[in-house]
């Protein structure tokens, strides 16, 4: 979910006593920050304020309005990210939302998680059940489960039931003399299907 907030920049060219009179100007931005959970990545926070000050916004107005809507980022931290080398976590975070991104469009990404995990783990990656799960979720990447369902099926009544002709006896003397019958349902990857069969008593021979 996308969080808008405004900016107040005041018009280029004005100083000192110009800027009590000169209404500012009004911007409207929006982060792609939702309002609620943990903070987001640094990466793109530091991004984000990176685009900010491309704009004309300084570092410690953009931090202030970031706080304001629950991104706690404080301007020295900010020029400490862009000093300091990046975290392991970082840097394999990056590599497998690159990798994620490149599967759009693919049939890989309508993999669920557990997929996803030995897609990836084939890939030369190696990443836990965890981190999939929370990288899927930013990139914003559910994959697609199946709904299993059982097919219907009715019970008969009293009324509507077939005797039984062997009276639970299921031996015989010679073949072709018995035969029963029964079928049943199969779950397969393009759904539900019945299978029926047919067996000789005597020499359990199917067809």
């Amino acid at each position: 979910m996308l969080a808008g907030f405004l900016f107040l920049r005041e018009p280029a060219g004005t100083t000192g006593s110009e800027r009590s009179t000169s209404a500012p100007e009004l911007q409207y931005h929006f982060t792609p920050f939702g309002s609620r959970g943990a903070r987001p990545p640094k990466p793109l926070i530091a991004d984000f304020i990176d685009q900010m000050r491309e704009e004309g916004f300084a570092v410690e107005l953009i931090c202030c309005v970031l706080r304001e809507q629950g991104v706690q980022v404080a301007a020295r931290t900010y020029r400490y990210w862009k000093k300091a080398a990046p975290a392991t976590r970082i840097v394999s975070d990056a590599q497998i939302l690159n990798a994620l991104h490149d599967l759009k469009g693919t049939p890989e990404s309508l993999y669920g998680r557990r997929k996803m995990v030995a897609y990836l783990r084939r890939q030369g990656h190696a990443v836990a059940h965890c981190t999939v799960d929370r990288l899927m979720r930013l990139a914003g990447m559910n994959g697609i489960s199946r709904r299993r369902t059982k097919p219907r099926t009715t019970v008969p009544g009293p009324e509507d039931r077939t005797p039984d002709l062997l009276n639970r006896d299921f031996t015989a003397k010679a073949p072709n003399r018995v035969w029963i019958a029964d079928f049943t349902y199969v779950h397969t990857a393009s759904g539900w299907v019945y299978v029926a069969f047919i067996v000789d008593v005597y020499s359990r021979a199917a067809s």
